[in-house]
């Protein structure tokens, strides 16, 4: 379990403070979301919870261990896998086999221990058959996959991930979110960083942060039906969800949990064939 309990942080030489008394639990298996304006944390607090930070006041739990106690963070950072914006920065293998193994390899691990983590994680990620080419070759979705089998690799509870869809197409994000949820049925907790609609929605819950405080904590649909919620974790309303509530003002009898554009797809199909089966007239057309 990772527990944030009323942690602030402030930067040296910053008297203003980044977090300011930010509490919440991560459970195992659990997916959580952490959204919010540009600059308001996020990047920050995510650094916390592998100890590449340590809160100015509060505390950081993992598994009962402190991030204050540096004795702790090699394990820590077993735990949590650490997944950055910029996959570039976290590649540092000539191959996407090396790449994987570099991690394992600075464990000390046997060869054939370390052939079955980098097999293993590039079977979750479905890039074993680039296992030979150069990371540099690769697109920019297959280089965020990459960043998630090193990590991977060495075999975390909890995973950490900064926007891990951004600057995608379509199809790296959904690839990159099918792995995701992968991830989480085999029971590793995911806590990441996004502002990626489709994202949020699948989450178990969402976080936002604002100010360096912690706003909501719950289920995304409850979070977002609520007034000048997608303002206030740093979205712009899709036109989808404004149209709906246009239609809602008019009159149009439309579910308040309708976000998505096959969601309100359906539910204006379901919408007008209720309309015209209560139109037809006995005897009419069928």
């Amino acid at each position: 379990m990772i527990q944030v309990q009323t942690v602030t942080f402030t930067y040296d030489g910053e008297s203003r403070s980044v977090l300011r008394g930010a509490t919440f639990v991560v459970a195992p298996g659990e997916h959580v979301v952490l959204s919010g304006p540009n600059g308001c944390g996020k990047t920050t607090l995510l650094k916390h919870l592998n100890a590449l930070l340590v809160p100015t006041a509060g505390e950081v739990l993992i598994d009962g261990l402190s991030t204050r106690d540096r004795r702790h963070a090699p394990e820590i950072r077993r735990r949590v896998g650490m997944v950055f914006q910029n996959p570039d920065r976290q590649i540092v293998g000539m191959t996407v086999e090396e790449d994987v193994a570099f991690g394992p390899g600075n464990l000390g691990l046997p060869p054939t221990e370390i052939r079955r983590r980098v097999d293993a994680a590039l079977a979750a990620v479905d890039l074993d058959a680039l296992r030979h080419r150069s990371p540099q070759a690769l697109s920019g979705g297959e280089k965020r996959l990459l960043a998630i089998a090193g990590v991977l690799a060495m075999e975390p509870r909890y995973l950490a991930l900064d926007e891990p869809t951004a600057y995608l197409d379509p199809v790296g994000r959904r690839r990159v979110l099918d792995v995701l949820d992968c991830l989480q049925r085999e029971g590793i907790a995911i806590l990441h960083v996004t502002h990626d609609l489709d994202a949020l929605l699948n989450a178990d819950r969402l976080l936002s942060l604002d100010g360096g405080v912690i706003r909501h904590d719950g289920p995304p649909r409850v979070i977002l039906k609520e007034p000048g919620a997608w303002s206030g974790i740093g979205l712009e309303t899709p036109p989808v969800a404004r149209l709906l509530e246009r239609l809602r003002q008019d009159g149009v009898d439309l579910p308040a949990d309708v976000l998505t554009v096959e969601e309100a797809a359906r539910a204006l199909q379901g919408l007008l064939a209720g309309r015209d089966a209560g139109g037809r007239t006995e005897g009419g057309p069928p």
